[in-house]
């Protein structure tokens, strides 16, 4: 049987090696060295409990008391998690099989001085537990030979095992001991099943100077570009948001809820902007200033990824926000041209398109609340003429994807692709173009919220 992504939780236990992994990076020790506003030891604790871990298991050498304070804080939940000592000089197969209890237990082994993009525990998860009696491991395809096997370990070095790897208690006890985790890999490979899982679009590295935390914070910003982006978002908001995102938020104390705040501010300073049309420098302010409230938009899911501060409230607040936003704003540019001079048509069409949007919204939200399990990811909303998603994998295809025409002309009415537009149009002094664009796709929206709602009422009573 294939295990779904919703069957993943409670099926696994994460052993965190730190024994022999507790090497001096500058002045600290790995696995307390900082990369990407999280310690190694947090930042792999943390994976492991939003990958759906029942169990934590540290394997630790006497007197490693930071680590495992570090570690224990990470583990957010009440129990669940083990603290294992060892002796400092113990091998790797040897510390893995002191953490494994139960001879049907699965284990995902982490190794506290390695940086791994997160997107390798999903699809470790999604392809190793529906294979029992095989032991699983995966590492980014570019510094994985496939031909080669497991002759080739990854590991800055070039001697250790750098990737993660899935197995039962029972082929844990069949490993040779005393040797390191490539190597029993290598064994293992030999006289049992083992299945090789080189992924793309991943990242390892193993920490041993200042350079490989650089290094490593920045593999671990590039694993935020998302395949669903849009044409603006992935060749120019998103490169700007990820070196806001790494020089500024992640060096100050602020949540992802305070970053969604801050843009949700910039933008209103906009709408006043529309809404007073006070002449042509200042309207192109105000478009400059909704464009930048835009890019600021994907700094707080990149920092809420990054730390792992994902929330129910975060997710409907940033969402809303920007709605609201995107209506306000349009229609503050038909009523600030109908107060300097306009026609009336432009605020009854500037009204028209904040109703519009509410009525479109209303819908959204009630699928969402209803059917979604209260999701605030609008992406988890389907039109009454749109079949289900069937597929939740794991983003770690090739970035930017391979699309075809039809994708990309979906892409043009998102949101970065229209404020890029506005912004445009403003510096053009043909903003009433793009007013008039949006109240065109207004009334389809009206007509479409119309239908999903009846849609949803006679879903409803049937």
């Amino acid at each position: 049987m294939q295990i779904q992504p919703s069957d993943l939780t409670n099926e696994w236990t994460a052993v965190l090696i730190a024994c022999g992994h507790d090497h001096l990076v500058g002045d600290r020790s790995a696995p307390l060295a900082s990369v990407a506003g999280l310690t190694l030891i947090g930042r792999q604790v943390k994976t492991a409990l939003h990958g759906g871990a029942a169990r934590c298991c540290l394997v630790t050498a006497s007197g490693s008391n930071a680590i495992e304070a570090e570690a224990r804080s990470s583990w957010t939940h009440s129990d669940g998690f083990d603290i294992v000592r060892v002796d400092a000089n113990i091998s790797e197969t040897d510390a893995l099989l002191a953490a494994v209890s139960k001879e049907d237990q699965r284990v995902v082994t982490f190794f506290a001085d390695v940086s791994f993009s997160r997107n390798l525990l999903q699809g470790l998860l999604q392809d190793g537990l529906g294979h029992r009696d095989a032991l699983v491991a995966v590492g980014p395809a570019e510094r994985w030979d496939v031909a080669d096997s497991f002759h080739r370990p990854m590991g800055a070095d070039g001697s250790r095992f750098a990737g993660l790897a899935l197995l039962s208690g029972k082929l844990a006890r069949e490993v040779p001991p005393g040797m390191t985790l490539a190597e029993a890999l290598d064994a293992a490979g030999k006289t049992s099943g083992v299945r090789l899982r080189p992924m793309e679009n991943s990242s390892t590295l193993r920490m041993r100077t200042r350079e490989d935390l650089k290094l490593a914070e920045k593999l671990q910003l590039r694993a935020l570009r998302r395949n669903n982006d849009g044409i603006v978002s992935r060749w120019l908001n998103r490169p700007v948001s990820l070196f806001l995102t790494r020089h500024l938020f992640l060096r100050l104390p602020l949540t992802p809820n305070h970053i969604t705040f801050i843009a949700g501010v910039i933008g209103w300073v906009a709408i006043v902007i529309m809404f007073l049309w006070p002449g042509y420098r200042w309207v192109l302010l105000g478009a400059f200033l909704f464009h930048v409230s835009s890019v600021l938009d994907g700094c707080d899911g990149e920092v809420a990824r990054l730390r792992f501060q994902f929330s129910r409230f975060g997710e409907w607040f940033d969402n809303v926000l920007d709605e609201f936003n995107n209506a306000a704003f349009i229609a503050g540019i038909g009523f600030g041209i109908f107060m300097s001079g306009g026609h009336a048509i432009l605020a009854w069409a500037a009204g028209f398109y904040f109703l519009a949007i509410a009525l479109c919204d209303s819908a959204v939200f009630y699928q969402l609340v209803r059917r979604r399990g209260g999701t605030g990811n609008f992406e988890k909303f389907r039109w009454f003429f749109e079949g289900e998603e069937t597929s939740s994998a794991p983003n770690h295809t090739a970035y930017p994807p391979k699309r075809p025409f039809s994708a990309w002309l979906k892409e043009l009415p998102r949101r970065d692709f229209y404020i890029f537009f506005l912004l445009i149009l403003a510096a053009a002094d043909l903003l009433v173009i793009g007013f008039w664009i949006a109240v065109a796709t207004g009334v389809a929206l009206f007509f479409l919220g119309a239908i999903q709602w009846i849609v949803q009422i006679r879903t409803r009573r049937t």
